[in-house]
Formats: structure tokens, sequence, C-alpha cells
């Protein structure tokens, strides 16, 4: 008798966690829909809704086994930065956490411990996120990695707009040679503090862009297509360090 409750009980959890597990494909997939619908060039800078994102990670290539430690995100509307409306969360990977990373990152075996699974993290930042737009210091890293992880655990193509901050910095100093986040904090005079920590970087990131977006609109742009359309006008600086 207490053999059979126990199987029942084990089948009857499995279902459960299985139709959870549909349940998020199933959004997650609705979302991308609502995000090839929504996410439009031609809202006026003013108005654009983003969330600038930055992920610390094991390395540089997720498609090698590179794995995503902590995700941080910051919400923006035009040139207005809402430190209150954040995201961050480390990810239950205490196994990759070397003393390379330990010492660039500062994070901790048990703040891994104490963390989430990947495809917990990844559906709460996409809830959190919606269809707004998103940003990135050097982008390419973080689009590879929600890229390759959306795809792995949630069963669906990553669909979201990724901005790089350079399409709006190098409007404002095309002749500038900064590449990394501390050197574009320094040109914007933005305090530079917890260097390597997702949240924080974020919102350096963050910082950034609305510096960027407030002086392009003082300067005539009105939505983000005009950004595209003289960016693509400009070389891009190779990416440096982030």
């Amino acid at each position: 008798m207490l053999q059979r409750l126990y199987s029942w009980v084990q089948q009857t959890t499995a279902s459960s966690k299985s139709s959870e597990q549909l349940q998020q494909i199933s959004w997650y997939r609705q979302l991308q829909k609502d995000v090839a619908r929504e996410q439009s060039l031609d809202t006026p800078l003013h108005q654009l809704r983003v969330t600038v994102v930055d992920l610390e990670t094991t390395g540089f290539y997720p498609n090698q086994g590179d794995q995503i430690l902590s995700i941080g995100a910051v919400k923006t509307i035009g040139a207005e930065l809402f430190e209150d409306s954040s995201y961050y969360t480390c990810i239950r990977v205490p196994e990759a956490l070397t003393e390379e990373i330990k010492m660039l990152t500062g994070l901790t075996a048990e703040e891994l411990e104490d963390g989430s699974s990947l495809k917990e993290a990844l559906t709460r930042f996409f809830q959190f996120s919606n269809t707004d737009i998103l940003v990135a210091h050097h982008a390419a890293h973080e689009k590879a990695f929600l890229g390759h992880m959306a795809r792995f655990e949630l069963g669906a193509p990553f669909l979201h707009r990724l901005l790089d901050t350079s399409i709006v910095t190098r409007i404002l100093a095309p002749d500038s040679n900064c590449l990394s986040l501390d050197e574009w904090c320094e040109f914007f005079d933005i305090d530079i503090s917890g260097r390597h920590h997702a949240l924080h970087d974020a919102v350096m990131a963050a910082k950034i862009w609305v510096s960027a977006i407030e002086a392009l609109q003082f300067n005539g742009y009105k939505t983000l297509a005009d950004v595209y359309h003289v960016a693509s006008t400009i070389p891009k600086n190779k990416y440096g360090n982030r």
C-alpha cells in the first residue's frame, strides 16, 4: 500500500512539473510573438521602453559549454532610469565557480547554491523585460547566451531586439577610443562601482544609455529609426574589454 502511494505521489509530482514546464514554454513562445509585433523603430525616443541587461558568465562561448552565473537588469523609459525597477538573480551552478571567476565577479559558491535554476531565472527575466527592447554593453555577448539558453531551456528562439550601447555612443562621439564600460562611464562622468556584478554593470550601462538618449533628443533625433539610419553610416569600433 505504501509503495503504491509513494509511486502515485512520484507520478503526480512529475506530471505537475511537466505541466508547469509546458506552461512556461507556451508563455515564452507567445511572448516572442508579441515582441515581434510590438518592437517598433518608430516609437518616439522619449517613450522608448528599454530593459538594460548584463550577464556574468564562465566564458564567452555558450555553445562550447560556458554557463550563465548571474543576470542583472534595470528599466528605462526614454532618458529616465528606474533603478528601483530591477531584476537580479544568481544561477544554481556552484560547480562552475573557479578562483579566477570568483576574484573577477565577487560571486561566492553560497550565492550560486542559493540561486535559481537557469530555466526559472530566464523565465523571470523575460517576465521582467516583457516586450521591451533590450540593451547591453557589448551586446553580442548577451545575445549569444540569451539566444542559446532560451532555445535550449525554453524551447523557442530569442526574438527580442537587443541593441548595443554603441548604437548611440558612436553617434555622439564617433572619434572616441572608448571601448570598455569603465571608459564610457568616465566619458559620461558616471560613477564606477561594483564592476563585474551583473546588476551594477547593468545600471552603469543604463546610465550610459539614458545619457546618450538625452543628448540625441537634444540634437533633434526623434525615433530609434533616426538613430539606426545615422549609426549605420559610422564605422563600428572593434570590441574591447567588457
